[in-house]
C-alpha cells in the first residue's frame, strides 16, 4: 500500500510536467511547420524572381540584337579557305628481320618499298630471338617541338534555363531524322514568314522568334542535345535539319536555325549573299579546312558552303556567345544501323570480327576537319582523342583482351602494334578520297584502306583503352607514328616529353617491333602531339 501511494504521488507530481512537455512539443512542431512553409515560400519566390530576371535578361538581349540587325550591316570580302594540308604519301615499308639476322657487326634497317595497295606477304619472324639485337639500337632522341593542345571547353549553356511550357500553342510535328535517329520536336502552328531580306524584315522576324511560342522548340532541341550527347557540330546539324524539315531550304529555315543556335549559347553572324539568300556564319574555336571564312571585328566566321566574293554581314554580338568546338568528348548516342561483320586478321594470328554503326559513319563523313590556330597536329589529336563507340568496344575488345591477358606490357603492345600493321590494307588518301583525310578509329575499322595517320589514331586508342598506357603521336614530314610510355623499362628508340620516356611504335612500319624508327625518319626533328 505504501508503495502504491508513493507511485501515485509521483504521478501526480509528474503530470503537470508531462502536460507542459506535450504542449511544448506541439508548439515546437507547429513552429517547425511554420518555418518549413515560410522557407518553402521564400524558395519559390526566389526561383520565380530568378526566372523572371533570366527572362528579362533574355528579352533585353533579344531586343538589343534585333536593333543591331536593323543597322549593323557591312560588306566583307571572302577569305580563301584553308585547304587540308597536302601530305605527300610515303610508300609502305616492311621491316626486314632476315637481313637483321645476317648482320654481325651492325644492325641495319632495310626496306621493301610498296607502291601499290595490295596486302603484303610476310614470312614468320621470331621476335624474341632477335629482340636483343634491336636493344643495341636504343638511343634517346629528344624532340624539338611539343604541340600544345587547347584546354577543354565546356559545351555552351543556353541563355537561360528554358522550361517547356505546355500552355504554348504548339504540337508535335513530323519527326526529323538526324544520322538515322528520329527526334520529335514542337513547332508553333503558325508559321514564320520573311518577305524580303531588308534589315528591318530580318529584325522583325528575330523579334517574332524571340516570343515564348518558340520556347518549346528550343527546349526540345536542347533536350535532344543532352539526351543524345551531341557534340557542337552534331547539334548545329540538328538545328539545320530540323528547320529545313519544317520550312524547306529557305531563308526562314536559316533564320530559325540561327536563332535557336544563338539561344543555345553559340556565336553566329548573319550574312546575305547576292541580296537574296540568308546564311549563317559560324565562329569556331578551330580553323575549318575547306570552308570560306570572313574576318570580322570579333574573329573569323566560317560559312557552311563554298562562297566567293563579298557579302553583307551583320557583325552584331549577342550576350554570352561561345565558340563552336570540334572536340567530341563523348559517344554520340545515335541509333544503330550495323554494317556487315568484317574479319580482321594479323600476321601474328589475332583474328577479330567487328561491325560498325553506319549512322556513325554518316556523322563522321559530315564532320569538318580543322586545326587549332597554327597547330596542324591538333587535327590528328581531335580524331585520336575521340572515344571509341561502345558497340565497337563490345564486339572488338573482348577478343583482344583475351589475346593480351597473359602478356606483359611490351608483349601486349607489340601484339597490338602488329595487329594494326598487318590486319589492314594500306591505301593512299589522294587516290581514294582525292585529298588527305584522317579517320576516326571506327572509320579505319570500317573502310577497306587506311594510311599512316589512320593507323596511328587507331593504335593510340587501342593502347590507351586496353592497356591504360599513355600514348603520343609523333609527326615527321609526310608521316605520322606513335610512341608509348611504358611502366616497365623498355628499350628502343624513344622521345622525351616532360621528362618522360616514350618508346617509338610505328603502326605503318610493317613488322617492326616497338622501339624501331622508320628508315629516313629523324626523331630529333619530329613534332610530338600530346593526347588525352
Amino acid at each position: 500500500m505504501r508503495n502504491i501511494k508513493i507511485i501515485t504521488l509521483a504521478l501526480l507530481i509528474a503530470m503537470p510536467a508531462v502536460t507542459i512537455f506535450a504542449q511544448s512539443a506541439r508548439s515546437g512542431q507547429s513552429d517547425y511547420e511554420a518555418f518549413r512553409q515560410k522557407a518553402d515560400s521564400q524558395y519559390k519566390a526566389f526561383v520565380k524572381q530568378s526566372n523572371q530576371q533570366y527572362a528579362d535578361f533574355r528579352a533585353r538581349a533579344n531586343r538589343q540584337y534585333a536593333e543591331f540587325l536593323r543597322s549593323m550591316w557591312k560588306e566583307y570580302p571572302a577569305k580563301r579557305p584553308l585547304p587540308i594540308p597536302d601530305e605527300k604519301p610515303i610508300p609502305i615499308i616492311d621491316f626486314d628481320f632476315n637481313r637483321l639476322r645476317d648482320t654481325l657487326t651492325e644492325v641495319r634497317f632495310d626496306t621493301l618499298v610498296r607502291d601499290d595497295r595490295e596486302e603484303i606477304e610476310f614470312s614468320d619472324r621470331d621476335y624474341d630471338k632477335y629482340r636483343p639485337r634491336l636493344d643495341t639500337l636504343s638511343r634517346v632522341l629528344p624532340v624539338v617541338d611539343v604541340v600544345p593542345m587547347p584546354e577543354p571547353m565546356p559545351q555552351p549553356k543556353p541563355l537561360e534555363p528554358i522550361v517547356q511550357n505546355s500552355k504554348v500553342n504548339s504540337e508535335p510535328t513530323l519527326p526529323i531524322t538526324l544520322y538515322g535517329t528520329t527526334i520529335f520536336l514542337h513547332f508553333p502552328k503558325k508559321k514564320l514568314k520573311l518577305d524580303n531580306l531588308s534589315p528591318n524584315s530580318i529584325a522583325d522576324l528575330w523579334k517574332r522568334m524571340s516570343s515564348s511560342e518558340f520556347d518549346n522548340l528550343l527546349f526540345d532541341c536542347l533536350n535532344a542535345r543532352d539526351n543524345l550527347k551531341l557534340c557542337d557540330w552534331a547539334y548545329l546539324n540538328l538545328l539545320i535539319t530540323a528547320t529545313q524539315t519544317f520550312y524547306g531550304n529557305s531563308n526562314v529555315a536559316t533564320a530559325l536555325a540561327a536563332y535557336l543556335y544563338v539561344q543555345s549559347g553559340y556565336k553566329m553572324r548573319f550574312g546575305i549573299v547576292d541580296g537574296s539568300r540568308l546564311i549563317m556564319l559560324i565562329a569556331s574555336r578551330y580553323i575549318l579546312y575547306n570552308h570560306t571564312y570572313y574576318e570580322l571585328a570579333d574573329g573569323n566566321f566560317f560559312a557552311l558552303e563554298h562562297l566567293e566574293g563579298s557579302i553583307k554581314i551583320c557583325d552584331a554580338p549577342f550576350e554570352n556567345e561561345q565558340l563552336l568546338s570540334l572536340v567530341i568528348d563523348k559517344e554520340q548516342d545515335i541509333d544503330l544501323d550495323m554494317s556487315a561483320s568484317r574479319t580482321l586478321t594479323s600476321r601474328q594470328g589475332i583474328t577479330v570480327d567487328v561491325a560498325i554503326n553506319r549512322n556513325l559513319m554518316e556523322f563522321y563523313d559530315s564532320y569538318p576537319s580543322g586545326q587549332y590556330g597554327d597547330n596542324m597536329g591538333s587535327r590528328w589529336a581531335l580524331y585520336a582523342n575521340t572515344p571509341l563507340d561502345n558497340m565497337v568496344k563490345q564486339n572488338l575488345y573482348p577478343a583482344l583482351r583475351k589475346v593480351l591477358a597473359d602478356k606483359n606490357e611490351l608483349e601486349a603492345v607489340n601484339l597490338l602494334l602488329n595487329f594494326v600493321q598487318t590486319a589492314f590494307v594500306y591505301g593512299y588518301d589522294n587516290q581514294i578520297w582525292g585529298e588527305d583525310r584522317a579517320f576516326f578509329a571506327e572509320e579505319t575499322l570500317f573502310y577497306p584502306y587506311s594510311d599512316c595517320e589512320d593507323r596511328s589514331i587507331l593504335f593510340s586508342r587501342l593502347v590507351r583503352d586496353l592497356l591504360g598506357l599513355k600514348v603520343i603521336l609523333v609527326y615527321y614530314p609526310n608521316h605520322l607514328a606513335t610512341a608509348v610510355k611504358f611502366n616497365s623499362n623498355v628499350q628502343g628508340d624513344c622521345v622525351m616529353v616532360d621528362g618522360q620516356k616514350f618508346i617509338i611504335a610505328d603502326p605503318t612500319y610493317v613488322g617492326a617491333p616497338v622501339g624501331s624508327t622508320m628508315q629516313g625518319k629523324d626523331n630529333q626533328t619530329a613534332v610530338v602531339i600530346k593526347l588525352d
